[in-house]
């Protein structure tokens, strides 16, 4: 079952990940950056298999050029896991959508501490 959790703040773990997922040098990636700085957080949704957080942009945020993105291929280590996270983030109609974090075991921290961020090359 999927539990719902509606509120506005990222916390530390969800920022920290965002700042890696949006730490390239590129053009997109100056705009993704704009939008999660812009962004409020609509809603939560968590499993013990992923986290998901819905963004939603405030009027006058004009989108990027590509309308759907995903933007992934990280892996994150933490305290409270034995298993690596998945992290991917969606762009949807030109706006941040969301990022999902996933544990495949069914073993996802409720309150995870980040020790590292890499890339999965292998993806």
């Amino acid at each position: 079952m999927t539990e719902v959790k509606s509120t506005f703040k990222s916390t530390n773990f969800e920022h920290e990940i965002m700042l890696c997922l949006l730490e390239n040098k590129k053009p997109l990636f100056d705009e993704l950056r704009y939008q999660y700085r812009n962004a409020s957080i609509l809603r939560r949704e968590k499993s013990i298999f992923s986290a998901i957080t819905y963004y939603i942009m405030p009027s006058g945020i004009k989108p990027i050029k590509f309308r759907n993105l995903t933007v992934g291929s990280l892996k994150a280590e933490v305290m409270e896991c034995q298993d690596e996270l998945s992290i991917k983030l969606f762009v949807r109609n030109g706006f941040l959508s969301h990022m999902e974090i996933t544990e495949d075991n069914g073993k996802l921290p409720q309150m995870p501490s980040l020790l590292t961020v890499y890339r999965d090359e292998a993806v």
